[in-house]
């Protein structure tokens, strides 16, 4: 844990340093501590910018080192510090896990990827008639509703025939968790501990978010004061939901999260990874379609994008009480994995992290300085037309210049 004491005395240099081995050192030499360095400075900047009580930050480089990076606390309260074992729930970074799960699934035959859905799962409601298939869910491309229950009255509605149009949607993603213990023949839990976690080494990841286990989560917080929130609000601990579905069940640690970082870049570099082989793999990794987000495409919950010359894969996952990131430079197979326990109510991201991390690392495997760090925020290009005394209904409030 890099403690602000580190920070204001000066020690930050040495703290991080310490904690570089001997083979990364050799790998990177001065680069990778400069980088380490600029990645632990931005990072305690965001959590002061933010307001965030605590937050995980695992690294992972292409010869398999991995560092996790910790700040702040778990509960602010008791002032316990995140540690390493400190669970996050990463909310839809579970949609990549349960995609790998599914590529397993059907390169053993238990279902192929046009398979009509209705047909897999009858007792689904999905409108009579539809083309749905397997791959239209994974890359939400359906026409389902972005979060619909899985069973409403009078069944669930398509707005456009599948494949026309993306349209985000943790529904589908629920569907494909059902499909995966349909196939697989276990609890959607079992099956990933069986075939992701255990196989990766991911030891202290759950597949399913239950309050039996919840001494061993960070506090999830949401404002106190709903929206709108301004970073340094108040916050209060979020309101504990038990999840077990493909969309967000998954809990883990920054470690951990490394270890399938670095089985991920595995997959999208051709060597075979998350379970599959490497033509297979490669397949999952490259797969996308066209999102109505500029600059992304998307494939197997995977955002395929890029900036400055380089490509990522990436996704972000929200919850009630945490927020997560990850990228991944295809290229270099460096990768950066960050959760914080803020809830999605506070318009958190942590996407300028996690680039920013896996940029500084890039950057020093090739012995370059890290890039100048994002700024947090929004940049006003004329701050002075903001400002001025503003009246209605409500009342009157005035906006100075800082």
């Amino acid at each position: 844990m890099i403690s602000r004491r580190a920070f204001a005395g000066g020690a930050l240099s040495a703290a991080v340093a310490l904690q570089l081995p001997a083979r990364a050192r050799a790998q990177g030499g001065a680069a990778l501590g400069s980088a380490l360095n600029a990645i632990a400075a931005y990072a305690e900047a965001h959590r002061r910018y933010y307001g965030l009580p605590g937050l995980t930050l695992g690294l992972s480089l292409p010869d398999g080192t991995s560092r996790t990076l910790d700040f702040g606390y778990a509960d602010t309260a008791a002032r316990t510090p995140v540690g390493p074992q400190t669970l996050f729930q990463v909310g839809s970074l579970s949609k990549l896990i349960n995609a790998a799960l599914l590529q397993q699934l059907a390169a053993e035959g238990r279902f192929a990827f046009t398979d009509r859905v209705s047909a897999l799962l009858p007792d689904i409601p999905l409108p009579t008639g539809n083309g749905i298939q397997v791959q239209h869910l994974l890359d939400h491309v359906a026409g389902l509703p972005a979060d619909a229950p899985l069973r409403p009255e009078g069944g669930l509605w398509t707005a456009y025939a599948p494949g026309q149009h993306w349209h985000y949607s943790n529904t589908g993603y629920v569907i494909l968790g059902k499909l995966a213990e349909k196939v697989g023949g276990k609890p959607l839990a079992e099956l990933l501990e069986a075939r992701i976690f255990a196989p990766l080494g991911m030891s202290h990841t759950v597949g399913a978010i239950r309050a039996a286990d919840r001494v061993r989560y960070a506090t999830g917080y949401q404002p106190a004061e709903g929206e709108p929130y301004i970073p340094g609000d108040p916050l209060a601990p979020a309101r504990w939901i038990d999840e077990d579905d493909a969309a967000g069940g998954v809990a883990s640690t920054a470690d951990d999260m490394s270890k399938l970082m670095r089985s991920l870049a595995d997959a999208a570099q051709g060597r075979g990874g998350l379970g599959l082989p490497p033509a297979l793999a490669r397949v999952f990794t490259s797969h996308a379609v066209p999102s109505d987000v500029p600059d992304m495409t998307y494939g197997n919950a995977l955002m395929h994008v890029g900036a400055d010359g380089r490509s990522y894969l990436h996704h972000t996952g929200g919850m009630v009480g945490f927020s997560s990131s990850f990228h991944l430079d295809t290229a270099s197979g460096v990768a950066a994995f960050e959760s914080a326990n803020i809830g999605y109510l506070a318009e958190y991201r942590p996407r300028l992290l996690t680039r920013f991390a896996a940029d500084a690392l890039t950057n020093a495997l090739a012995g370059k300085a890290p890039p100048a760090a994002p700024p947090l925020g929004v940049v006003l290009a004329v701050p002075a037309a903001y400002t001025g005394r503003f009246s209605g209904p409500g009342g009157t409030f005035e906006v100075r210049a800082s």
